[in-house]
């Protein structure tokens, strides 16, 4: 009997005419019962294979492809790398260069500006003698009026007390000439001592005098000093900003 269901599937079929009725019963049983697994299952396992197969081969190109752009990746930025470490020598090279011809320049204008500076110092040392020459020159013309005023008891004698004094004894001299009782010893010590006393104002004025000159002289050199110290700042103060 061969309509056993564990039939081999693989055996060539017979010409349904040849076989007759029995041929058809076992063909038919081994269309049914061709083998264990069930048809729709062999085709879900198929499928299932496939889409295995297609996923292993997809993680396969994406691991290939990770790899291959880990090494672009590592590859670029070694590049950059070397890139920026030429570019940061370069800039420091740069920097370097810019900062020895800066500093050149600086020693060039420093010694520049220090030469004027000496220059205007010395300018103006020369304009601060022919200041204060001039007014002592001034002064020194003062006191030589004065002690000329002196050298003359006749003469009058502008800004100072004895012109009355000198009124005086003139009067004096007079009214002694005219009295001839006085003695003529007594005539004598009064004449040396208004003219001691006419000395004593003298004396004062000329005292007064030097001390006005001096007030003045050191007044006049303190405003003087005091007016190129500014022009010295502002000078100073250009070259700093140049």
């Amino acid at each position: 009997n061969h309509d056993n269901i564990y039939d081999d599937p693989y055996q060539p079929e017979v010409d349904s005419q040849q076989q007759g009725p029995s041929g058809g019963r076992r063909r038919r049983g081994r269309d049914h019962f061709a083998t264990i697994r069930t048809a729709s299952l062999v085709t879900r396992q198929i499928q299932e294979h496939e889409q295995g197969s297609a996923l292993r081969e997809q993680m396969s190109r994406y691991k290939r492809m990770r790899r291959q752009h880990q090494k672009q990746l590592m590859a670029l930025e070694n590049k950059l790398k070397a890139e920026m470490d030429e570019h940061q020598l370069r800039l420091d090279k740069e920097l370097e260069t810019q900062r020895n011809n800066f500093g050149s320049e600086a020693d060039k204008l420093g010694k520049k500006h220090q030469a004027i500076l000496e220059k205007e110092t010395k300018a103006a040392l020369t304009e601060e003698k022919k200041f204060q020459q001039h007014i002592l020159g001034q002064q020194k013309k003062e006191l030589t009026n004065l002690l000329e005023e002196k050298s003359n008891l006749k003469s009058r004698f502008p800004r100072l007390r004895s012109d009355v004094v000198v009124l005086n004894v003139s009067s004096c001299v007079q009214e002694l000439n005219e009295n001839q009782s006085t003695p003529k010893r007594e005539k004598q010590e009064w004449l040396v001592q208004q003219k001691e006393c006419l000395q004593q104002l003298q004396a004062e004025e000329e005292a007064g005098l030097l001390r006005r000159q001096r007030q003045y002289y050191e007044l006049q050199c303190r405003q003087y000093k005091r007016k190129m110290l500014l022009s010295r700042h502002n000078m100073e103060q250009d070259l700093l900003r140049e």
